[in-house]
């Protein structure tokens, strides 16, 4: 994984800075592991985000749709970012394994959606600038082991070209050159370098902090998809300045944690899931229960929302059926991670993706779907109060008068 042109550059550098020879100079190994249980609506929810919303949902069976097994969505998952590297090195390369696995056979019969996923993998620095997304080839990686279960396989490398890590190697050369707590720092010298040059990783993408996956799967009526596992292998050069102060390489040995400040802006990832993005950007609000209903609540007020995915078994509401605001402001104080009834999403207006909150059944939740069968015709004698009655969105919602 480490290659001997980078190991050798790594020397070089510091030869040249007249840096004295490292504690150690062997190659450092490691990995980690990112794993998604699609029948876990509160996991799924903290480390995915999928579309349609409309269509697709979760439930104990894992992520799909209700429909005849002939009818294909076409949909895609979306990862949030997994920190690879050490907290003061991160990775030029590394090696990915990953396996999309679905049920035995749909609710309907059908065979799962195995055929036709496609993983797409991109890498950034900091977490807010990314590479474009690289396929990944299908299939069990022919130098690993044979995989134990069924489902779709996909195996890759990326690594980052020599030169775009050239004005990276230089700054990094720089900042060893002062007086610092620790020359081998990488953390420390990508803050140094952002605090003079704030747009340096929009120009350059030097080296691999996190990867970000996206799959697209064709999802057939009936069938789920129960998991996504990666493991994501990556090898560093071991050559390192030993620190003044061993209190400042304390507990370092976790993944690269770097962050830009504007990476709070985009809603992706485990630390942004714990907030709600504010009114002033929020575009939508959709909710999705573990029985199977589907709200999305839109700025005008406007709505729309069903049950599954079947034609028929939707509704549409005009502009002003909600305070949007109101709404905003009363799901955005709800408990999150405390539950699995319910994910509810907050949609900035800037990103075509969420992240889906999980929380228990809220009154507040319950009224929403509440007006909506009360104000809308489309209730009336349909198969939607059919399947209201049989399973109605949240517990506790009460059967209209």
């Amino acid at each position: 994984m480490l290659s001997r042109h980078t190991f050798c550059r790594s020397a070089l550098v510091m030869l040249a800075l007249g840096l004295p020879a490292p504690a150690s100079a062997a190659s450092i190994l490691g990995s980690q592991r990112l794993s998604i249980d699609f029948t876990n609506l509160e996991q799924a929810g903290m480390k995915a985000s999928f579309s349609p919303a409309g269509k697709l949902h979760i439930d104990r069976r894992g992520l799909g749709w209700e429909g005849d097994a002939n009818e294909i969505v076409e949909g895609w998952i979306q990862t949030c970012p997994l920190a690879v590297g050490l907290s003061w090195r991160p990775a030029t390369s590394v090696r990915i394994e990953a396996a999309l696995r679905p049920t035995s056979e749909g609710a309907s019969g059908a065979a799962a959606p195995q055929n036709g996923a496609r993983l797409y993998v991109r890498y950034s620095p900091d977490r807010q600038h990314w590479s474009t997304w690289q396929a990944l080839r299908p299939g069990p990686n022919p130098q690993g082991k044979s995989p134990s279960a069924r489902g779709s396989h996909f195996h890759g490398d990326i690594q980052v070209p020599e030169r775009e890590r050239e004005a990276y190697l230089q700054l990094l050369g720089a900042y060893a050159e002062r007086d610092v707590p620790w020359k081998s720092d990488e953390e420390a010298a990508a803050a140094w370098i952002v605090e003079h040059d704030p747009e340096f990783f929009a120009r350059q993408l030097p080296f691999i902090g996190y990867v970000e996956f996206l799959l697209e799967v064709s999802f057939r009526g009936g069938a789920r998809v129960q998991s996504f596992a990666t493991d994501v292998t990556f090898g560093l050069s071991g050559l390192h300045v030993p620190p003044r102060d061993a209190d400042v390489a304390a507990e370092r040995a976790g993944p690269w944690r770097f962050e830009t400040e504007q990476a709070n802006v985009d809603p992706s990832g485990e630390a942004a899931l714990k907030r709600v993005i504010p009114l002033a950007k929020c575009k939508e609000i959709s909710i999705n229960t573990q029985s199977g209903w589907w709200l999305k609540i839109l700025r005008d007020g406007s709505a729309r929302g069903g049950y599954g995915s079947s034609a028929g078994d939707d509704f549409d509401m005009p502009a002003a059926s909600y305070d949007f605001a109101q709404v905003h402001r009363t799901l955005g104080a709800l408990e999150y991670g405390v539950g699995q009834d319910a994910s509810v999403a907050f949609w900035h207006e800037r990103l075509r993706t969420a992240y889906g909150l999980s929380t228990k059944s809220h009154p507040a939740l319950v009224a929403l779907f509440e007006h909506a069968r009360q104000v809308t015709k489309d209730f009336a004698g349909t198969r939607l109060r059919e399947l209201w009655d049989q399973r109605p969105p949240l517990r506790n919602s009460a059967d209209a008068e």
